[in-house]
């Protein structure tokens, strides 16, 4: 039996203990359900997107970007200019790029929220705005698209 040294301060089984190897008796110090409501709690949360964009600017974690980004572009060279010839169009023409929906007509008050799918890579300026919903699920076979809502650039 072990008092839990944290929220509830109830004595328990050691099973209903983590194992951790630097703890004394190679038990964590908090019981498994104080550890689960700090762990979902919105401060442990922040602090893990912080611990995560500081592990995304190491070397290794950039240099392995940089790795899959090469590897996806000459896998997929006619995706990777068709990409380019949007986002180029939009860049040298000062437009902002759609904010809604042309599927379920959510709009978006960031444009960047709004992806530009392609129905055909061989017609690159020919592309439907979908929100990333409307988009993953047309990727899945869940919806089809109607081309009629297709902008052409």
């Amino acid at each position: 039996m072990k008092q839990c040294c944290k929220e509830c301060w109830i004595k328990k089984d050691l099973s209903d203990y983590y194992i951790h190897p630097q703890w004394r008796n190679w038990v964590l110090w908090r019981c498994k359900e104080c550890v689960k409501k700090w762990r979902r709690s919105e401060e442990e949360r922040k602090m893990a997107r912080v611990l995560d964009n500081k592990r995304s600017s190491t070397p290794k974690r950039i240099e392995q970007n940089t790795n899959n980004t090469r590897a996806w572009r000459l896998a997929n060279p006619k995706k990777w200019k068709a990409q380019c010839v949007v986002n180029n169009y939009y860049r040298c023409n000062k437009e902002e790029k759609p904010n809604q929906c042309s599927h379920c007509w959510f709009i978006s008050k960031k444009p960047r929220d709004i992806a530009l799918h392609h129905e055909d890579y061989n017609k690159p300026r020919e592309v439907i705005p979908l929100c990333k919903l409307c988009h993953k699920q047309h990727h899945s076979w869940i919806i089809s698209i109607n081309l009629t809502n297709t902008i052409n650039i």
